[in-house]
């Protein structure tokens, strides 16, 4: 073992680094740290490993690929620990980088032999080392910028793991074809036509994997959109229900309102006439038409009737409400997307309710407006049991992710709001905040 052997040895373990980000380069929209913070980690690891790994390759005359493959595995929990991703998601973008740098190792390779046509892959070259490095970072310049804008948009929006699955083992068997088309003995390559076939062999399985990368996207990208369009008619639908309920109530209400000024009319003839007993049953017919509780949460008809109506439906069922509504005349918030947030927030805290126990039931909201911003602090007993996948939380009553959220999200982002959701043991929290008379498209 000499000093050139040992740094060369040393050397061809940096490619790890480049692969190490373009594997985060997707990930960007789901690290648990920063960017910076987990390449210094990764870097600081592999100055570490890489001399540790040279010394016993050349020590007791290992190849490359016998230690490469345990310090993969040791990056991959690496990287499964800084990322929010799936499993699937998370193992299909490592083995599709591996797979992909593994393309310029191959390269290198050939390089070598042409090189040093009597050579042997045990005795890998600086000089092609340096060309694997440098075929590595144009690989990297030429792809990162699709994988951190399109990969991202891919990893954010497509979350089946069944879809990410699929790639794996695409990804594994060109991974296999490359690690077993290096040749041991260099002149092997000079048998015939191989050198050529050999070139032509990686270049055309290069070729397949950009291809196939591009038609994964779209295809990956035309399942994410069929599945929101499902959504969005799900949502239309909840919606539909929900306004048909909410107008048949207005109705009834509109309609007492109208009819109050007959009856009090006729309650004053019966009172004059001393007709006692008929009033009194007069009285008592006109009482059970009246809905039960009205309340004036707030001077915005709209939101008014929307929350007696769940206020009433709560009752029913047995939910103890604690609601406090602060909103001014003008809220600042178009009224169709303040009943849809509210609607959806108070919805769904109250499905969460009929999941506990009788007696444990109950509905914490508050609406508080500080120019410029309205805050809905929302909390709700529930069961305890979650469905999570992926960060996101599923329907309860369907299959799929849940719509209500996601609802709640995309009105609160046009008025440059956030809404955040989270749980913990049996208690269901919302936290909106929505700037007033402010949204996306004014700004």
């Amino acid at each position: 073992m000499t000093v050139r052997s040992f740094l060369e040895m040393v050397s061809q373990f940096f490619i790890i680094f480049p692969s190490a980000i373009l594997c985060y380069l997707p990930m960007v929209k789901k690290l648990r740290f920063p960017l910076k913070k987990i390449l210094l980690w990764e870097f600081g690891i592999l100055l570490v490993l890489s001399p540790v790994m040279a010394f016993l390759c050349l020590r007791f005359g290992l190849s490359i690929n016998t230690l490469l493959i345990p310090a993969l595995i040791l990056f991959y929990i690496m990287f499964r620990g800084t990322v929010t991703t799936g499993k699937m998601q998370t193992l299909a973008v490592f083995v599709g980088v591996c797979n992909l740098m593994s393309f310029p190792s191959v390269y290198s390779v050939m390089y070598d032999a042409y090189l040093h046509p009597d050579g042997l892959l045990e005795n890998y070259s600086m000089e092609a080392n340096i060309f694997s490095l440098v075929l590595t970072l144009i690989l990297s310049a030429v792809i990162g910028y699709p994988l951190c804008v399109k990969g991202s948009e891919l990893i954010e929006h497509q979350t089946s793991e069944k879809v990410w699955g699929l790639t794996i083992p695409v990804s594994l068997v060109m991974l296999m074809i490359n690690y077993s088309i290096e040749p041991v003995y260099y002149r092997n390559m000079y048998v015939g036509r191989m050198f050529f076939l050999a070139i032509m062999i990686i270049t055309a399985m290069l070729l397949l994997l950009m291809f196939l990368m591009v038609i994964f996207y779209y295809a990956a990208m035309s399942i994410y959109q069929n599945e929101q369009t499902k959504a969005k008619a799900r949502m239309l639908e909840m919606q539909e229900s929900r306004y048909l309920r909410l107008q048949d109530y207005i109705e009834k209400t509109r309609k007492l309102r109208h009819d109050f000024r007959q009856s009090i009319h006729v309650m004053n003839t019966l009172a004059a006439e001393e007709d006692y007993d008929t009033l009194k049953k007069y009285l008592a017919e006109y009482e059970a038409q009246m809905p039960v509780g009205l309340t004036d949460y707030c001077r915005i008809n709209s939101v008014n009737a929307l929350l007696n109506y769940y206020g009433q439906w709560a009752e029913q069922n047995g939910i103890k409400l604690s609601w406090k509504i602060q909103l001014p005349d003008d809220a600042g918030i178009s009224q169709p997307d303040l009943c849809s947030v509210l609607g959806n927030v108070v919805e769904n805290a109250l499905d969460g309710c009929m999941t506990a126990q009788t007696g444990e039931r109950y509905h914490q909201l508050s609406v508080v407006c500080e120019e410029p911003y309205i805050y809905i602090v929302s909390t709700n007993s529930f069961d305890g049991n979650v469905k999570e996948k992926n960060g996101s939380f599923m329907s309860t009553k369907h299959k799929g992710m849940g719509t209500g959220i996601p609802s709640i999200k995309a009105a609160v982002e046009k008025y440059n709001g956030t809404a955040e959701f989270r749980y913990k043991g049996k208690e269901f929290y919302g936290d909106i905040m929505m700037k007033m008379g402010e949204t996306q498209q004014s700004q």
